[in-house]
């Protein structure tokens, strides 16, 4: 499922085929869903709500990213030109390889850590703070 806009929010809902969504000047937002997730604004927030997406890839140029994921993604990139980025991660066992960076923020990551995990989560900012820690449910 591919969803684009030029100039206004993209919503989608509950989908497990591949997502593809942009906004050059709105938000995106994906609720539900599983398999692969690709969702990016120029000008806008991009959030991912209570996803089981195996493989999530979320930027903005200018606003905020956030992801929550219910099931431990194989691979989970999240990035913002200008914004914060919040990554929730599910409670369990599961360690991940965590990369964080923020060239004007804080950083902070707080799950488990592991070199030799096939699971990577990478989260930056050029301009904004970064957390990756578990969600609350």
């Amino acid at each position: 499922m591919t969803a684009d806009s030029g100039q206004g929010n993209v919503n989608i809902a509950g989908t497990d085929a591949v997502v593809s969504a942009h906004s050059d000047q709105g938000d995106v937002t994906i609720s539900g869903g599983s398999g692969v997730l690709q969702a990016s604004s120029d000008q806008g927030n991009v959030t991912v709500i209570r996803s089981a997406a195996a493989s999530v890839t979320v930027h903005s140029d200018q606003g905020d990213v956030a992801v929550e994921v219910t099931t431990p993604p194989k691979r989970l990139t999240a990035s913002s030109g200008q914004g914060n980025v919040t990554v929730e991660l599910p409670r369990g066992p599961i360690s991940y390889q965590v990369y964080t960076s923020s060239n004007q923020g804080n950083v902070s990551d707080g799950v488990n850590i592991s070199p030799a995990s096939r699971r990577v989560v990478s989260a930056s900012s050029e301009q904004g703070d970064v957390t990756v820690g578990y969600g609350s449910g």
